[in-house]
């Protein structure tokens, strides 16, 4: 079974088929937490439910399967149900990112009846004060562990997502403790981005590289890392592009949710079109050869790069990446169990 899907991703890169689909519906939220990059433009207008719905029978035409659905809220859409209902009926597998504080009891119903393959919820402590300190939002962990209990109740799939920083370094044991507690998964990162607007405001509550190591020394799972154990020059450096992509809350396509230089708006093209476009093709031809200084770094096989990071932060897609760098030399740090490397 691995290896036919293995098959599958390797046929849809080759041919360029957005096979997994990254959709902000909105940007629209109930809440102000301190680190989020989404900005609310009220210049542009979000798509109508119409013109998503004729997106959904383009990607469905062309092949593709996931679609993420997140936000800003993905709930304060009030056709969100139609448009997640109407992405299954063509038969797409759902993901949904949300904060969940709008879920009831009856909303709890219509997301089973959706059978999405998870619903992933962000959680930033399991102290309720450091959580609705981040969330800027008084209440929110009690309502977000509401929607936990409901939709576990419901046999939905769920995931603790969550992102630790300055205000929650020492949040991973309580929070791997709570999901267990809560019968879900939990995923979480340490990669705090710029705003959208270009605003650097936000990386102030990113953990530095000695924070970054300490908690990578608490999970066990990044000591057992295994770097690459080669990076030649032809190998290619991202997958954004290639079988993936990002559709924003006013039509514009990305080529991942971490590159916002867009290549096209689904109000003017189709989406075959802007996966053909200029922009994409220079991306899907990015390889290591091309990156002037990574490509001498020892850290290069315990590096994750992501090129559109690299430029929001660094302004140089061929360049470093400030934020893969210091993962990199923190997983390098616990990997090799050695003194801190800074």
């Amino acid at each position: 079974m691995k290896d036919h899907y293995n098959d599958i991703i390797k046929k849809t890169m080759e041919r360029n088929i957005p096979f997994i689909v990254h959709w902000e519906l909105t940007h629209r939220c109930n809440m102000a937490c301190s680190h989020c990059y989404c900005v609310r433009r009220d210049d542009k207008k979000e798509l109508t439910t119409e013109e998503i719905m004729s997106v959904i029978d383009e990607l469905a035409a062309l092949q593709s399967l996931y679609i993420t659905f997140s936000g800003g809220e993905i709930l304060t859409r009030k056709d969100f149900f139609t448009i997640a209902r109407y992405s299954r009926s063509k038969g797409f597998a759902l993901r949904l990112l949300t904060n969940g504080t709008f879920i009831s009891s009856e909303m709890a119903d219509e997301i089973k009846q959706l059978n999405p393959l998870s619903v992933e919820m962000s959680v930033y402590a399991a102290d309720p004060e450091i959580h609705d300190s981040i969330t800027g939002t008084k209440g929110s962990f009690k309502k977000t562990m509401r929607a936990f209990q409901l939709l576990g109740q419901r046999g939905v799939k769920r995931v603790v997502k969550s992102l630790l920083m300055n205000q929650n370094a020492d949040q991973l044991g309580a929070l791997t403790k709570l999901s267990h507690e809560l019968d879900s998964d939990f995923v979480y990162d340490m990669t705090v981005v710029p705003k959208d607007d270009g605003s650097r405001d936000t990386l102030r509550y990113r953990l530095d590289t000695d924070g970054m190591t300490k908690i990578f020394r608490e999970d066990d799972r990044a000591a057992s890392f295994e770097p690459l154990e080669s990076v030649n020059d032809d190998t290619f450096m991202c997958t954004a592009g290639l079988n993936n992509l990002l559709i924003s809350p006013y039509g514009e396509v990305y080529p991942c949710v971490g590159w916002k230089q867009d290549a096209g708006n689904v109000r003017e093209q189709s989406i075959e079109q802007i996966m053909q476009s200029g922009h994409f093709q220079r991306i899907r031809s990015i390889k290591f050869d091309e990156l002037h200084t990574c490509r001498s770094c020892d850290k290069a096989p315990y590096c994750r790069r992501c090129p559109g990071l690299a430029v929001s932060e660094d302004e140089d897609y061929l360049g470093p990446s400030s934020a893969a760098c210091m993962l990199a030399k923190a997983l390098k740090n616990t990997a090799r169990g050695t003194c801190l490397e800074v």
